[in-house]
């Protein structure tokens, strides 16, 4: 009894863990704002175009990072996402997720990465995966961007 008790004890722990640390990875726009750059990515199911976003991103992670961006993959199956745990990724709850889509005026199955500045205002968007020369030059000429690289 004492071992079946104990077993149990562990396993919900366990789970209390990776809960909190689901939790902790989620994310809203309000509590973003001023501490991260996002890109918000909008796909449906199965859109390649999310993957191919995803894999430029993955290959300039320490680029992404250093422009305190954070990547948000909205209505995409789970093996459309991205395994590199370099690249800094959030997640929204459902409700932030819908409320996001109508703040951007993207539809449910609509394909569309949205550059969310720091002040919260949106920076560019566009219909198909963003080059990453592209991103980070739209980055780097934003006035905050620069006071940033000044600073360091």
């Amino acid at each position: 009894m004492r071992l079946r008790t104990a077993a149990l004890l562990i396993a919900l722990g366990a789970l209390t863990s990776s809960m909190t640390s689901f939790a902790q990875n989620r994310a809203t726009l309000n509590a973003l704002r001023d501490t991260a750059r996002l890109l918000l990515i909008f796909a449906g199911a199965n859109d390649a175009r999310a993957q191919q976003q995803l894999s430029d991103l993955a290959a300039h992670a320490a680029e992404v990072r250093d422009r305190d961006m954070r990547v948000i993959v909205m209505n995409i199956v789970p093996s459309h996402t991205s395994n590199d745990s370099a690249l800094p990724q959030s997640t929204f709850a459902p409700e932030e997720e819908a409320y996001a889509r109508q703040r951007f005026h993207v539809g449910l199955n609509e394909f569309a990465v949205v550059l969310v500045g720091k002040d919260g205002g949106e920076k560019l968007r566009s219909s198909n995966p963003i080059p990453w020369q592209k991103l980070a030059s739209t980055i780097d000429a934003m006035p905050m961007r620069k006071e940033e690289a000044k600073q360091r």
